[in-house]
């Protein structure tokens, strides 16, 4: 199957006067140009691939390639994907939902167990110039208004919450908004 063909938004991109096998995809091309990374490892482009071809609507003819038992064991964008990336500190876990966040159509919800996680998230994003939307205890009606206004108008690609907030309201308006893809991040310790 053609994964350029089938997935145009992944689609090898500056390839006009290279040969084919010296060109890049499309996330890592992101990768590079908004998040001033160079190399994306084995383990993250496997974890990426996996988002992306679960959140994608499946190309035509993927369904008969499946059912004719072709390469591919799973339609792209048959169903929910469920997949644990646990991987070292510092190893790129947070760059897992962001580069793919920039190619699905609708938003990433985020889900930090912890405020400081949270707002470091949120600084990090900023000072890429990718906006967010963040919904927590403490907020003020109008912060909440111009978070749910910047999913809305899909300004924010990637929504940041904690599992507290996940409830009432802010459910409904996650329901009416449908995000792509849902990532969460969770805190171990040995006892």
């Amino acid at each position: 199957m053609d994964h350029d063909a089938a997935w145009p938004v992944l689609a090898q991109t500056s390839c006009a006067s290279k040969a084919p096998d010296l060109c890049e995809d499309r996330l890592a091309t992101l990768a590079r140009e908004t998040f001033k990374v160079e190399y994306l490892f084995p383990l993250q482009r496997l974890v990426m691939a996996n988002i992306v071809d679960a959140c994608l609507p499946a190309a035509p003819g993927a369904q008969e390639i499946a059912e004719a038992g072709g390469p591919e064991d799973a339609v792209p964008g048959d169903g929910p994907l469920r997949q644990a990336a646990i991987l070292p500190t510092g190893f790129g876990k947070s760059l897992c939902f962001q580069l793919p966040a920039l190619v699905l159509p609708g938003p990433t919800l985020v889900i930090y167990p912890l405020l400081a996680l949270m707002e470091d998230q949120v600084r990090r994003l900023g000072d890429l110039g990718l906006p967010c939307a963040v919904f927590r205890g403490g907020q003020s009606p109008d912060e909440r208004k111009q978070a749910e206004k910047s999913v809305e108008s899909c300004k924010a690609k990637i929504i940041i919450t904690n599992p507290e907030s996940l409830r009432g309201r802010l459910l409904d308006f996650l329901a009416a908004n449908r995000p792509s893809h849902v990532s969460g991040s969770a805190i171990f310790s040995q006892g």
